[in-house]
């Protein structure tokens, strides 16, 4: 393992925004699209997004606490 973790740091980091970034757009593509919406509908989808950017800024905290070459990134992704 001659990278020392570097590509899998590298992947980590790759996954993790392309994963911020599909939230983020899905925020967009609500708000865009909510007069087509009902209001139940609309409401429920923005909880249920707006919950699972809680749970990726979680996963961010647990990965910034176990490891230390990704805190300065990570750190950045969370603002």
């Amino acid at each position: 393992m001659a990278s020392r973790g570097k590509t899998e740091t590298s992947k980590l980091k790759q996954n993790l925004e392309e994963q911020l970034d599909r939230l983020m757009q899905q925020l967009q593509d609500l708000e865009e699209c909510r007069e087509e919406l009902d209001t139940d509908e609309y409401e429920e989808t923005k909880k249920e997004t707006l919950e699972q950017l809680s749970e990726f800024n979680d996963s961010l905290k647990k990965i910034m606490s176990g490891n230390m070459t990704l805190v300065d990134e990570l750190s950045g992704m969370q603002l």
